[in-house]
């Protein structure tokens, strides 16, 4: 565990007309509501980055669906796109969310401090961020892997920071081993001194094929031992007394596309051994995410472009959490589900979190929120933080 406070703290109020702004457009919306002839009281309210949130209690007897028209004449009101959520399942409230201009940095800590976080006892929970209604976005890693998508400067780096940060606060280096692998050779080169590294960032294809190749090899490994010592999964057999424990073992691929795609660019030419390395990244790609959970091993893919034929269905199929961020418009829309595009993401961390259950994948939550932030300065801390405890400075 690093020490929290390498963390830096961002102030909320970088508008400081916002608790005056609050206070207007919380009374346009109960004068909103009164004039459909509709009793509420504001529970609570709070802003995060782009939104302002009302949380609000309407009188007995009132269902939400006979509200829903009200939010047109809101919006009209306070010139915001406006949008209705529940609060949580067993709450009796509903949350008005206003989207606006005003920005905030949502700092990683802020999200990493709350009570939601501290308590949780998953090894793999991330601190993703906010949701819609103000409540921390906590993601358990430890039930599926996970699709990242999103375009240049939609915020998609910056959540892969936030889920590495997240997974070595809770893990020492005998607990988890991170995978990383970034064509681009610039985003996760700041980890090589983590003490938590399997091997240096991979940067290039063929080095790629060798460290998925070596997933596969430890899938095989453990599969064997846990055959020999008459248990299933990775949690029955560390449990067991007297074995070394097995750590945890998380592959982030950034770029994906680029990985699985010829790029004449940077590619001399396109040949038989190009083609192989990729049909190769493939393979090794599915029989990861096939048989990771009970392993240990768990895999985040993230990627500019939605390319489905980078993508097969068995992966998809092995794949419940995905995460959207803003991305470009012709990118093969068919693999998106209506009300995900539907909603215009705003970019800089602004995001949907979706998240897939049931025998056949067919039950399906979606979750709007703001990705947390955190800056290079604050990595190179944390890392130097934890390098420094095991020795492990790279140059």
């Amino acid at each position: 565990m690093f020490n929290i406070e390498n963390l830096n703290t961002y102030i909320r109020d970088v508008d400081l007309s916002a608790p005056q702004m609050m206070s207007v457009y919380q009374k346009i919306i109960e004068d909103v509501f009164k004039m459909f002839n509709v009793e509420i009281s504001v529970v609570d309210s709070c802003y995060i980055s782009e939104a302002l949130i009302y949380e609000i209690s309407i009188e007995e007897g009132k269902k939400v669906s006979s509200i829903r028209g009200i939010k047109n004449d809101i919006a009209l009101r306070t010139g915001c796109f406006v949008s209705l959520a529940s609060k949580k399942k067993a709450s009796s409230t509903i949350a008005v969310v206003l989207r606006r201009n005003l920005r905030y940095v949502l700092g990683l800590k802020e999200i990493m401090k709350t009570p939601e976080f501290q308590k949780n006892s998953s090894p793999l929970l991330i601190a993703a961020g906010r949701d819609e209604v103000g409540d921390p976005l906590l993601i358990d890693l430890e039930k599926s892997n996970m699709f990242i998508f999103g375009t240049t400067g939609a915020g998609k780096t910056v959540l892969i920071d936030d889920i590495i940060l997240s997974l070595i606060y809770r893990n020492t280096p005998s607990d988890l081993q991170l995978s990383l692998i970034d064509l681009k050779g610039v985003d996760l080169v700041f980890y090589n001194s983590l003490p938590h590294m399997r091997h240096p960032t991979v940067g290039d294809r063929s080095e790629a094929v060798k460290v998925l190749s070596d997933i596969v090899g430890e899938i095989e490994r453990r599969r064997k031992l846990f055959f020999s010592n008459k248990v299933k999964t990775f949690e029955q057999y560390n449990a067991l007394p007297g074995v070394t424990k097995l750590p945890y073992i998380v592959v982030v691929i950034d770029e994906y596309h680029d990985l699985v795609s010829y790029n004449p660019s940077v590619e001399e030419e396109y040949d038989e051994h190009t083609n192989d390395q990729i049909n190769d990244v493939k393979n090794l790609v599915t029989k990861i995410t096939s048989n990771d959970r009970t392993m240990g091993i768990r895999m985040i893919i993230a990627t500019q472009q939605l390319v489905t034929e980078d993508i097969s269905g068995t992966i998809q199929n092995n794949v419940n959490y995905r995460i959207r961020l803003s991305i470009y418009n012709n990118q093969h829309k068919q693999n998106d589900d209506k009300s995900v595009r539907n909603q215009k993401l705003l970019g800089s961390g602004d995001m949907q979190y979706e998240r897939t259950s049931g025998l056949n994948g067919d039950e399906k939550s979606i979750i709007r929120g703001q990705a947390c932030y955190v800056s290079a300065d604050e990595i190179k801390r944390v890392v130097y933080d934890y390098s420094s405890k095991y020795k492990r400075i790279i140059q």
